[in-house]
């Protein structure tokens, strides 16, 4: 929902015109990330309010959002994909002029597919939840593919239709777990976001509901893992869904953006976006009927605490007297107005600016102020602007 803002590697490329030869890179940094205990739920990090997202699950969720991104290159480059995709939509000429198939095309046809799949996923879950009596976050059918995991992640951005799905669907207990973080993260690898499930779920899975756990493998070796999931038309009920994960591609691409998960100052940005984040909130509570808009760390923060529903509705109704939906359907002239309004009601009550750059040059001096309690000197901002070149340059050798 947050307005466009400039890429932070082209920032940082701009600001390292001056960049340090890799001799120059400090030993430490030559595999520059967030420490990992910014990922771990410890004593020391706490929930200050009960309610809402750790900075441990909004770090998990920055990490999912890459592993998303990456699942959407890997299935519109693959050129085997492209063959087994195109048969499916069904179009004779895809075999004869192979290569010239839309990228769109292929990822909607993928998305078809991980809508049936997720369908039947979440009916076995809510069945299995119901017959168990448990929300426990180890419970190997709350973690699935990560086709299916994608669809149920932008489904939750929808509070209202995620809701009347379930109702509709007579789904009396998905909506109550807490989204798995934990074992989202320990799914992923930190240094290809690909997505690999524990044998637990995967068994579970495959032989429990004869889906694959993995969809590219499965589409690659010609694999049918069920019936419904060899069809080649997508039924009308599940664009929604299908647009629910297309609309959500701007989002993912502007985290990709800036890539706060590689930052050095990724501790402070998710710190200071939470504090943001429940300002905000608070502005329902004092404007209501009025369009608010958040900027994109504050976003990222509510579509977090979005994926746990039940916490969400219930926070919300105690926060703000109501139910708040995240419509990420506005226009984008209704979504102007409204930060420009957001920004103006924001400024007044806390006296802070709403917007701003979220470069990772900006945010580690911000972070850095914050710990000196007023401004740095010249010596402090220059160790700084090393550090965060130090961390663009791993990156850039990481991408190599």
């Amino acid at each position: 929902m947050s307005l466009h803002i400039p890429s932070t590697l082209t920032h940082l490329l701009r600001h390292s015109a001056r960049a340090l030869s890799r001799s120059d890179v400090p030993h430490e940094h030559e595999n520059a990330r967030p420490h990992s205990s910014l990922f771990e739920e410890s004593s020391s990090q706490q929930r200050d309010k009960e309610d809402f997202p750790m900075i441990s699950e909004c770090a998990i969720h920055l990490e999912l959002l890459e592993a998303f991104q990456s699942l959407r290159g890997r299935v519109t480059t693959s050129k085997k994909l492209t063959k087994v995709l195109g048969r499916m939509i069904g179009c004779s000429r895809y075999s004869i002029l192979h290569g010239r198939i839309d990228a769109s095309q292929i990822w909607h046809q993928f998305l078809s597919l991980a809508v049936t799949r997720f369908q039947h996923w979440i009916q076995a879950v809510d069945h299995r939840l119901e017959v168990k009596h448990t929300e426990e976050k180890d419970e190997p059918c709350l973690l699935p593919p990560l086709d299916i995991l994608m669809v149920w992640h932008a489904f939750l951005l929808n509070p209202y239709d995620f809701a009347r799905f379930c109702s509709t669907n007579h789904l009396s207990h998905i909506r109550a777990i807490s989204f798995p973080w934990k074992a989202i993260h320990q799914a992923l690898s930190q240094d290809t976001w690909s997505y690999t499930l524990p044998s637990s779920a995967a068994t579970w899975l495959r032989n429990g509901l004869s889906i694959a756990p993995d969809l590219i493998t499965a589409l690659q070796g010609n694999e049918i893992t069920n019936a419904s999931a060899a069809t080649t038309i997508t039924p009308p009920e599940h664009s929604p869904l299908i647009d629910n994960v297309l609309r959500q591609a701007v989002f993912i691409d502007k985290m990709h953006d800036f890539l706060w998960i590689r930052s050095p100052a990724l501790q402070g940005t998710l710190a200071r976006a939470l504090t943001r984040y429940e300002r905000f909130i608070n502005l329902f509570r004092l404007q209501p009927g009025t369009i608010l808009v958040p900027t994109l760390d504050v976003d990222l923060v509510w579509h977090t605490h979005l994926c746990s529903a039940t916490t969400y509705e219930e926070s919300m109704l105690e926060r703000t007297g109501r139910y708040i939906n995240h419509d990420d359907k506005l226009e984008e002239g209704v979504l102007s107005d409204g930060f420009d309004t957001t920004g103006r009601l924001y400024e007044a009550a806390t006296g802070e600016s709403y917007g701003g750059c979220f470069c990772w040059n900006c945010e580690a001096m911000r972070s850095a102020k914050e710990e000196a309690g007023g401004e740095i000197d010249a010596d402090l901002r220059r160790k700084i602007e090393l550090e965060v070149d130090c961390y663009w340059q791993a990156e850039i050798r990481r991408r190599k």
